[in-house]
């Protein structure tokens, strides 16, 4: 799991495929979203938007506009 959690940390800019998150982990993709959600106690969509939405923050207060943010930390197609 540790390796998943550790490929959504640094690929929270990319557009997200569970099917290559299950499979760094080893995982089918049903039992990894319920693997995840076991430990983390968050589905792993909440769990990157919780990441985006730390690292937008983090941009807004370094004075990154809006709009820019959301293009770097995927915002644009949620």
């Amino acid at each position: 799991m540790r390796r998943s959690i550790d490929y959504l940390e640094t690929h929270y800019a990319e557009p997200v495929a569970i099917g290559k998150v299950s499979a760094i982990a080893g995982l089918s993709e049903l039992h990894f979203m319920r693997s995840f959600r076991a430990a983390t106690r968050i589905p792993v969509h909440s769990y990157l938007t919780r990441i985006r939405l730390g690292r937008a923050k983090g941009q807004l207060s370094r004075g990154v506009g809006a709009a820019e943010t959301a293009l770097r930390v995927v915002f644009f197609d949620q």
